[in-house]
């Protein structure tokens, strides 16, 4: 099971009052072009920032800052996007293939080089012979972390859905959301990280989602406020080595499209 570490103190990020005219000294010309949302990344066995790090597997870290979370943790889901990402293999460097990441559709290819103008008619994204398609469908929500003070609040929660080991729990949250009353943003969940393992024997770690409740008044007028921002800004997420390290089972469809 992964160790819980000490959050560790780093500068507040901006908020939407920040961004909105009530900027920070030196930060006068910053706009929404500037901000990048970093993504919650697990730390598996083959992931680059474990070294010459104190890090460990089974960890969730900030993308950017590579600040840990104490687990389990609380988050209020914002929006529910949904991408494709086509990662090259680590044997040939790694790196991102190929991306539809625009407007969270997960339909049409926007980053790196494509070779189809519709996802769903890609040759990556067909399953063959029992196995899952070469690319990866996350299911993506840009969220607040609950009891975060000193580290970033809004920070995007990916769940990558290639097969029955790695997938289930972005569609969970979304149905848990579906079938509760209000906005998404009105009830808050638990993440945790869990340990488990796929025929050919390699043990990895997987997001699981469980437990939504409700949030006080405060915390709602506050997801509102980050919610509308994203709404009217172009920001950026930073996709530098998003679920590279995903480690797929040979068989079980779980593939929405």
């Amino acid at each position: 099971m992964p160790k819980t570490t000490a959050i560790a103190t780093v500068e507040s990020q901006l908020t939407p009052a920040t961004i909105q005219g009530e900027a920070a000294k030196g930060l006068e010309h910053f706009s929404g072009e500037d901000l990048i949302i970093p993504y919650m990344v697990i730390m598996q066995k083959l992931s680059p920032q474990l070294e010459d790090s104190d890090l460990e597997e089974g960890q969730l870290v900030n993308s950017i800052t590579l600040t840990p979370y104490d687990l389990p943790l609380l988050f209020i889901p914002l929006q529910l996007t949904k991408q494709r990402r086509l990662w090259k293999d680590r044997s040939e460097g790694g790196g991102m293939v190929c991306a539809s990441v625009g407007k969270g559709s997960g339909l049409t290819p926007d980053i790196g080089e494509c070779i189809s103008e519709i996802c769903a008619k890609c040759p990556k994204n067909q399953w063959a012979d029992g196995k899952p398609p070469e690319c990866t469908f996350y299911r993506s929500y840009p969220s607040l972390i609950i009891a975060a003070e000193d580290i970033e609040k809004l920070i995007v929660i990916s769940f990558p859905e290639t097969n029955k080991f790695t997938g289930g729990a972005g569609k969970r949250l979304a149905n848990m959301a579906l079938s509760s009353t209000g906005d998404l943003f009105s009830r808050m969940y638990t993440l945790n990280c869990t340990s488990k393992q796929n025929s050919k024997g390699q043990k990895f770690y997987a997001l699981s989602v469980d437990r939504p409740s409700k949030i006080h008044e405060d915390d709602y007028k506050q997801a509102l406020d980050y919610f509308e921002m994203l709404q009217k800004m172009n920001v950026s997420y930073h996709e530098e080595s998003v679920g590279e390290d995903i480690v797929e089972e040979d068989s079980g469809k779980d593939t929405p499209f």
